[in-house]
């Protein structure tokens, strides 16, 4: 009788299921039972400003381009990546009704199930969530580390860099992000609150980064063991007829709150996903699309030079690299299709036609 007394809550299986991403997701206020909590909104405004306040200083570094070429390829990637951030804070608060039915069903799950082979199942799925979950986001704090570390020795050591070459003579203050046209060379009190910032900043943008991916993956996987638990239910009916009608209905029951389950993951997660991948796409579209010109640009090198100066031998080898010239070098996927501007507008365009027609064939 006491197995049939007991009720969904949260026991010690719940809390290693669940517990890690209650914490980091709740530093960023997006923990879907406590986001009307007036702290947690508090958290959540608090990451998405400074969030902004990473595009706003990553882009006008972009914008000013005062350093060299490494300088604002550092903080265009920053500025992409959060972007990626905030979206992702956006979207997960404003869809935390999905999740919340996503977390009460493992809730449940958890802690009614009986059958030891069931919940074994359950927790071996539930415990590879967790592992790539937490090695993501050490993953990601790790990346966020790499920013500080390599700004601190030259903070003790040598405090200023300097950079210098033929379109600049800058002297440039390390941050942790590549701030320099912004804040310009600021020291003690003003530089000590300018890394603070940043070092927030950092921890904000991996948090909600990282912390996105590994909580899509862990619910995706206690899904994946609640999948497999009703295959094996279904496979192991009985053969009485009553009985087994009982079972059937049930198990269809079952099936139909996992779909219903599935669905909100999908609708939880598939803006973000898709924000994900374009941004992805458009950074391999930028890099294919900058060698592919750079090494287009060789021709005009060979032109601007005093080649009608050079012996004959030198200006047939001049003509040698202008014909591999005009074969500009590209990034491929697979050695498909190349990945530059002209990829990135059909992939937009091809997909914007694709969900018109679907569209169109749902709707009739």
């Amino acid at each position: 009788m006491s197995k049939m007394k007991r009720k969904p809550g949260w026991n010690g299986e719940t809390i290693y299921a669940l517990n890690l991403y209650k914490t980091f997701l709740g530093l960023i206020g997006v923990w879907p039972f406590g986001v009307e909590n007036l702290s947690s909104k508090i958290r959540w405004s608090l990451a998405m400003l400074i969030q902004m306040s990473t595009i706003g200083s990553q882009s006008l570094e972009v914008y000013r381009h005062c350093v060299d070429l490494d300088d604002t390829m550092d903080a265009f990637l920053m500025d992409l990546s959060s972007l990626v951030s905030i979206s992702k804070l956006l979207l997960t608060r404003l869809n935390y009704r999905h999740t919340r039915s996503l977390l009460s069903s493992i809730v449940e799950d958890l802690s009614i199930l009986e059958d030891s082979n069931q919940r074994e199942i359950v927790m071996r799925y539930t415990t590879r969530g967790r592992i790539v979950s937490a090695a993501i986001l050490y993953l990601g704090y790790a990346s966020g580390m790499s920013f500080v570390f390599r700004t601190l020795p030259l903070h003790y050591v040598l405090p200023q860099k300097i950079d210098r070459n033929e379109t600049y003579d800058v002297k440039v203050t390390s941050y942790f992000l590549s701030t320099y046209c912004v804040f310009d060379d600021q020291s003690g009190f003003w530089r000590a609150a300018i890394l603070l910032l940043q070092t927030i900043q950092i921890f904000v943008n991996a948090t909600s980064h990282c912390g996105n991916d590994g909580f899509f993956f862990g619910i995706a996987m206690h899904l994946c063991g609640q999948f497999e638990v009703l295959r094996m239910n279904f496979a192991n009916l009985g053969s009485e007829e009553n009985l087994s009608c009982k079972k059937i209905d049930a198990l269809v029951r079952r099936h139909c709150h996992l779909i219903r389950l599935a669905d909100n993951l999908e609708e939880a997660f598939n803006m973000i996903i898709l924000i994900q991948l374009l941004m992805s796409a458009l950074l391999l579209c930028i890099e294919g699309d900058m060698l592919e010109s750079k090494s287009a640009d060789l021709i005009l090198g060979v032109y601007d030079s005093p080649w009608y100066t050079f012996d004959t031998s030198v200006v047939k080898n001049l003509a040698f690299v202008i014909f591999y010239g005009k074969i500009p070098r590209q990034v491929t996927a697979g050695k498909f299709v190349s990945m530059n501007f002209f990829t990135f507008k059909e992939i937009i365009k091809a997909s914007a036609s694709y969900i018109s027609v679907l569209r169109v064939a749902l709707y009739e």
